[in-house]
């Protein structure tokens, strides 16, 4: 051979194999074979014509790497090897999650429904799966097409010795979408707790923002930097 080739490594399902009529994955069989190029100066791997001939039969196939065989070589290294196999995500699998915290207390004016500045990731190095949370907006993207789940919670900074109505509630691209709290809070001295969770069905490219709402009568305080009195946190479920 005076020029170099590029073989297909070929998976494939012989439909032709008849197997027993209660084997529970139905008919056909695995097979795996190699798809021999055509030497040339230039060479490419073989195309579906030629795979199907390798195959014998016009059978569901994937290619799952493509080897380069050199001129007069008897062996290969592993850089004569190309991966080419596709990556198949299930549902479940390396689906987004997040955990987000303040970095510091934030102010709400009376009666004027505010974003909760959830800025910071918290430690874990699994707190923000697929880098779909976006800290410098505050928000999480969607990633894909689905059904997720959102909470979030806050503390006031000050004990109230009256209660007073507090709202948090879900933005999606900018309104409103998910209210998961409205009720009064604090009094008899008490922090007010405010927060809730709900599900959400996303499109791909969606974003979803924590907010609140109160009417204490003046700007209030609200969280910390400890992710016990503030936090915002999110997972893919399912698939639409």
């Amino acid at each position: 051979m005076s020029n170099p080739r590029i073989d297909s490594i070929v998976v494939y399902i012989d439909t032709s194999v008849s197997l027993a009529a209660d084997t529970p994955d139905g008919q056909g069989a695995a097979k795996a074979i190699i798809a021999p190029g055509t030497p040339n100066a230039n060479p490419t791997a073989p195309n579906a014509a030629a795979i199907q001939s390798a195959m014998g039969g016009a059978y569901p196939y994937t290619v799952v790497a493509n080897v380069r065989v050199g001129a007069g070589v008897s062996t290969l290294s592993q850089s004569n090897i190309t991966d080419v196999r596709d990556l198949v995500v299930l549902d479940g699998a390396r689906a987004a999650s997040f955990r987000a915290k303040l970095s510091a207390a934030f102010n709400v004016a009376t009666s004027t429904f505010t974003k909760v500045p959830f800025d910071t990731i918290t430690t874990s190095a699994t707190d923000n799966i697929l880098s779909a949370y976006d800290t410098t907006n505050r928000r999480f993207v969607a990633p894909r097409t689905g059904w997720y789940n959102f909470s979030f919670f806050l503390l006031s900074a000050t004990a109230y010795a009256n209660s007073y109505r507090h709202i948090a509630t879900f933005y999606v691209n900018g309104s409103e979408a998910k209210r998961v709290f409205d009720s009064p809070s604090g009094g008899g001295t008490n922090q007010a707790n405010v927060g809730g969770s709900c599900l959400i069905r996303l499109a791909k490219g969606d974003y979803v923002e924590a907010w609140m709402w109160h009417n204490v009568g003046t700007t209030q305080s609200y969280g910390s930097t400890s992710d016990v009195n503030a936090h915002f946190e999110g997972s893919f479920l399912k698939a639409a």
